[in-house]
């Protein structure tokens, strides 16, 4: 509060409702252009591998490769360029998160991943009924095919350090005279939206909302760096390296492990809610340091979200029917 108060009294953050409108259409410009940017580089790196190299389209490395190249050398750049002339509010005194309240918010985030995910299974399997054939999943697809070292290196390390710094830093130092609410949802459904299918972008929501607020309340994108760190080894290394072990094992040992994956999945959610529901009248969240009213409509009604909506909608339902 004392950072809004000093912004508003110094009339850092005065602007009216077009101005806001303005700042909201060029991040969802930034978010739609490496979007649609990542989908491009990577059609053109597939056309070219097929038909000069396709040998390459059989390596582990491969899918990641893509990936890699697309996201963090030309997406993450373009949106960070595009953003550039926008004013940002970085927070005064930036630290780590407490060891206690670390541990708490990796637990909600592990309850959050795991509970969402259930929920996007069970829609993706609907999905899968009323279209008569399965639904892709990009990252098991991914991680499952692919070089566990190239999993660690793009999954568990690339990925937390890139799109922490995008969808945590960079959205909300632009976004933070806008209040908490509105930070923590924009980076939240940016966040979502970004990953282009039904099985991943619900609990992608729910941790970008939880890693944003996290991020606005340590001043800083550290913690959440290694809090999706965590969460994304567990998610796409370890259990799936755990598993895919003990099948090899023996019976007994696939039994074992899956049924203790099934007991840390369950004590994780229930712990979650648990830790969730008794920190909610802890939650706090700085009001706007600006006097525009409406500002979750504005968020939406805006020319660049609307082109981010709609191009997101289309990766969504390309991978659908896939």
């Amino acid at each position: 509060m004392d950072m809004m108060n000093q912004m508003l009294a110094t009339g850092e953050t005065q602007m009216d409702a077009r101005e806001a409108k303005r700042v909201f259409s060029r991040i969802g410009f930034a978010a739609f252009a490496a979007m649609l940017s990542i989908q491009v580089v990577q059609t053109v790196l597939v056309l070219l591998c097929t038909s000069l190299a396709p040998e390459l389209t059989y390596s582990p490395w491969y899918t990641w490769l893509l990936m890699g190249i697309s996201t963090f050398l030309v997406g993450y750049p373009l949106f960070f360029l595009i953003t550039k002339s926008l004013p940002s509010y970085p927070a005064a005194q930036p630290r780590f998160a407490p060891p206690g309240k670390f541990f708490k918010t990796l637990v909600i985030s592990f309850g959050a991943m795991y509970l969402f995910n259930y929920i996007s299974l069970a829609l993706v399997a609907l999905v899968g009924l009323l279209k008569g054939g399965d639904v892709s999943n990009p990252l098991v697809d991914m991680t499952s095919t692919g070089s566990p070292l190239a999993t660690f290196l793009f999954g568990c390390v690339g990925a937390p350090i890139t799109e922490e710094l995008v969808f945590r830093k960079r959205i909300i130092d632009k976004m933070r005279p806008f209040g908490d609410k509105v930070c923590i949802f924009a980076s939240a459904f940016v966040f979502g939206l970004f990953h282009g299918n039904l099985s991943q972008m619900f609990y992608a929501f729910a941790l970008g909302a939880i890693f944003a607020y996290i991020t606005l309340k340590t001043g800083s994108c550290r913690t959440s760096m290694v809090l999706h760190f965590v969460v994304n080894f567990f998610g796409t290394t370890l259990m799936p390296g755990l598993l895919n072990w003990s099948m090899s094992a023996s019976e007994e040992m696939m039994l074992l492990v899956s049924g203790l994956a099934g007991l840390f999945i369950l004590a994780m959610i229930v712990l979650s809610l648990v830790f969730f529901f008794t920190s909610l009248k802890k939650l706090t969240f700085d009001p706007p340091a600006v006097g525009v009213s409406g500002l979750f409509g504005k968020l939406f009604a805006n020319p660049g979200m609307i082109c981010y909506m709609v191009v997101c909608l289309l990766c969504v339902a390309a991978v659908t029917m896939l």
